[in-house]
């Protein structure tokens, strides 16, 4: 550990994990007594990698692995239950099961050396205007996050940011920066966590031209991937939703009835975009359904 050389822990098992074996109700019992914060515990890690259960496929078993001693029933609800305990996470990363153990680690692989910038971080993602939403479409496991987002001054085509997160009354606060690439949907982003004090002390090179973005995310997991639905505050009728994938090649699933305008490739729908047209005083108008098509 005496070295110049940036240490990696990668941790299996980590603290959230327990959840899921003990129930929601029995872990926060125990970290009441520990004197621990739940959203601290889960914000400690840069990144989760999510590796599903081989019993999301077939040919599961426990003959050929003396560690396993679930039902494949049993190991599918514990994989979910403990998917669940890490909903809201900053950066989580599903990993479904595999054909084979191999491309389970490639794949693994993969995400690591993006979380750890090996060589460069993209971001890729869509975004879509959901049209027609209503509460009942969060599912009842989904994780709220309330998210207060500011953009700091910074030079051309670049972006620099300062973001807060609560959860159940605690909250943790970042830094990113990201830069523009060939594609639209993919940027080269870099993130810090950071204290609350430099997190204070940033917001005041906020940009006078842009407003603060108040919205609440929820987090759930469909089709494999995580989904974050986004409702703004200060917009009536703007839900966002955001869909991180590994391939700009991937079709993404989304819930069967659900009214969805991709908007991915229009700068309006960047959080950077809301936040001049919050300023402006014209993101109502724009962002209603109603107001974007007549015969709506």
């Amino acid at each position: 550990m005496d070295t110049d050389k940036p240490i990696v822990f990668i941790v299996d098992r980590p603290a959230l994990d327990g959840m899921a074996y003990v129930g929601r109700h029995e872990f926060l019992q125990v970290l009441e007594e520990l004197a621990l914060d739940l959203h601290e515990q889960r914000e400690r890690y840069k990144a989760i990698i999510y590796c599903e259960t081989a019993a999301a496929r077939e040919g599961y078993t426990t003959e050929n692995n003396l560690a396993r001693s679930e039902s494949a029933l049993q190991a599918l609800e514990l994989d979910q239950k403990t998917w669940e305990a890490w909903l809201g996470h900053q950066h989580l990363i599903r990993i479904p099961a595999q054909e084979d153990f191999e491309t389970k680690k490639l794949l693994f692989l993969k995400s690591l050396s993006r979380v750890l910038h090996m060589p460069e971080p993209y971001e890729i993602e869509r975004k879509y205007r959901l049209d027609n939403f209503r509460s009942n479409m969060i599912p009842g496991n989904a994780r709220a996050v309330e998210i207060v987002q500011t953009y700091l001054s910074s030079d051309v085509g670049s972006e620099r940011r300062v973001r807060m997160r609560t959860v159940d009354g605690s909250s943790s606060y970042y830094f990113t920066e990201k830069h523009p690439t060939y594609s639209s949907a993919k940027r080269i982003e870099r993130e810090r966590q950071i204290e609350r004090s430099e997190y204070e002390t940033l917001l005041k090179e906020a940009r006078p031209d842009m407003a603060t973005i108040y919205k609440i995310r929820h987090s759930f997991e469909f089709g494999g991937r995580t989904i974050e639905l986004d409702i703004y505050r200060d917009i009536k009728d703007l839900v966002v939703v955001e869909v991180e994938i590994p391939s700009l090649d991937e079709v993404v699933r989304l819930p069967e009835g659900w009214d969805c305008v991709e908007v991915t490739n229009d700068k309006d729908y960047k959080n950077a975009g809301i936040a001049k047209l919050l300023y402006l005083g014209t993101a109502g108008k724009l962002f209603r359904p109603s107001a974007l098509n007549p015969q709506a």
